[in-house]
């Protein structure tokens, strides 16, 4: 887990928590998305913006469906962040 900060000093913890299939389906409705993967979704309004080497970036509520459960992350990331997020980041070790 690493730990994120926003441009207006709120630190988050990266983690991911399993939620309903119903939770990940209200927020896959709720905007269009501004990103997929083949196992998520980042919902398509900024939660809030970060700075990220030295410039400003917006960052989003993510979500994954792995292994036939669904996962929401409690901190805000960029579209690279969640990108490159992996199975193990979100799960544990596997």
């Amino acid at each position: 887990m690493s730990i994120v900060q926003d441009c207006y000093g709120k630190t988050y913890t990266v983690k991911w928590k399993q939620v309903s299939s119903d939770r990940f389906d209200d927020m896959l409705g709720v905007l269009p998305p501004v990103a997929f993967t083949g196992s998520g979704f980042m919902v398509g309004e900024a939660w809030t913006h970060r700075i990220v080497d030295g410039r400003e970036y917006p960052a989003y509520a993510g979500f994954k469906h792995i292994e036939g459960k669904f996962y929401e992350c409690l901190a805000p990331l960029t579209v690279t962040e969640f990108k490159a997020v992996t199975v193990a980041d979100v799960v544990g070790v596997v």
